[in-house]
């Protein structure tokens, strides 16, 4: 391991929780300014698709609907049964 990376590590080890987690954030949101998202750069290929060039922010989190009755998944499995 080089000596920046040590040297970073010691720092992030002195941190409280909540400097630390500002960091991750920070680290994470620049990683991916400069690598770009995967699904992000397959979709800018798609010449069907027009993505923005510049995706300045992140995507909320949602939560998966429950539905009622049986899956459809479940009907078409037990479909072809």
């Amino acid at each position: 391991m080089s000596a920046i990376k040590q040297t970073l590590i010691k720092q992030i080890q002195g941190m409280s929780d909540s400097d630390a987690r500002q960091i991750l954030r920070l680290t994470r949101k620049w990683n991916r300014e400069k690598n770009g998202d995967k699904t992000y750069r397959e979709l800018m290929k798609d010449p069907a698709i027009r993505m923005p060039k510049n995706l300045t922010r992140e995507f909320k989190k949602i939560k998966p609907l429950k539905g009622k009755g049986i899956p459809a998944s479940k009907l078409l499995i037990r479909e072809r049964s």
